[in-house]
């Protein structure tokens, strides 16, 4: 899928800590994003739509299916997607966006879009990099 933003583009590939995980995440998200509706404002990329996050999030147990996040597997799947030299830049704004979050008022799924938005807006997806394609 050609549907990443050019700077994911020009990043080194590497992989992180678990190459199987970052294979989990970005196969959930694509396909979280087939799953969505179409809509025009609708961000292409997964790794900046809110939406295809809190649905691959839920796929690996870290929003739960009444919408809340669960901090610690929220801060443990750093490790799961991270190079080591970004897991403590992750740590540090997961844990801040999940707190300043919970402190809002808002149902649990506007509080865990909320997280997300501000977690994305911190450029912690940005660190993620996609692992090659194995027929590529």
């Amino acid at each position: 899928m050609k549907i990443f933003i050019l700077f994911m583009c020009l990043l080194a590939v590497t992989y992180g800590k678990d190459p199987e995980g970052v294979k989990i995440l970005f196969e959930n998200l694509e396909q979280c994003v087939k799953e969505l509706p179409k809509c025009e404002n609708l961000k292409r990329n997964p790794l900046v739509s809110v939406p295809a996050w809190h649905c691959a999030l839920k796929r690996v147990g870290v929003v739960t299916k009444d919408d809340e996040v669960i901090k610690k597997k929220g801060i443990d799947y750093c490790k799961a997607v991270m190079m080591d030299e970004h897991l403590e830049y992750c740590y540090r704004v997961v844990t801040w966006c999940i707190e300043k979050e919970d402190e809002k008022l808002g149902s649990n799924f506007e509080k865990t879009s909320r997280k997300l938005e501000c977690i994305i807006l911190h450029g912690v997806m940005g660190m993620i990099v996609k692992p090659k394609e194995e027929n590529a």
